[in-house]
């Protein structure tokens, strides 16, 4: 019996392993395809959100208020129309109006404004002149003077009016149209069947007669 040497054998048996396990040339590492990357999912783009302005009252620098004044020893009066900011002076009083307010069209008629007045009083002879004091700060009323009236023993201040405007409001709608805005028509009833008239009721026959009768 022959004994096969162990080294060939095992040479054998190692090369085909050698092989599966040497490392891939250049060229096929360039012909392998390559693994593609995991897709990264798109941000969700949200649509930008729009504001519409909301209509607005006339600002207060734009609103005009009429002041009437009157001296009551002299029985003299003025009327002054001012915007907001703007100064009067009657006699020996002197105001500014800082602001008016006016109550929306379907509200109940009230006219407001905010008055500051001052009074340089009178010289007296012999003696120094006082300095200017205020002597009303506060709302005047148009519609209801008595709320909050200017108190003096020679002068009166009221308000006449504020002028000033609102954004129109929602408009009614018509009676003609329907909820989604378009005009509705009647449709006409439909036709009722025709019903077919009942057959007459068929005439009794005549008995025939008898031979020998």
């Amino acid at each position: 019996m022959t004994r096969r040497p162990i080294a060939p054998l095992a040479a054998a048996l190692l090369l085909p392993a050698a092989l599966h396990a040497q490392p891939a040339t250049p060229e096929a590492a360039k012909a392998a395809p390559a693994k593609a990357a995991p897709a990264k999912a798109a941000p969700v783009q949200r649509p930008a959100a729009t504001t519409r302005a909301t209509p607005q009252p006339t600002p207060m620098s734009e609103r005009t208020a009429v002041i009437g004044v009157l001296d009551k020893r002299l029985g003299t009066t003025g009327e002054f129309t001012l915007k907001p900011g703007e100064r009067f002076s009657f006699g020996r009083i002197a105001g500014v109006l800082q602001g008016c307010e006016k109550t929306q069209p379907f509200e109940r008629p009230q006219s407001a404004a905010f008055v500051q007045v001052s009074e340089t009083p009178a010289r007296l002879q012999g003696k120094p002149q006082e300095p200017v004091k205020r002597v009303f700060s506060g709302w005047l009323f148009a519609e209801s003077p008595s709320l909050n009236p200017f108190v003096h023993p020679v002068y009166d201040v009221w308000l006449k009016s504020c002028t000033m405007r609102f954004p129109d409001g929602p408009k009614a709608a018509s009676s003609a149209t329907g909820s989604a805005g378009k005009a509705t028509r009647s449709r006409p009833a439909a036709p009722k069947p025709a019903t077919a008239a009942p057959a007459a009721a068929p005439a009794p026959a005549t008995p025939e007669p008898t031979p020998g009768t």
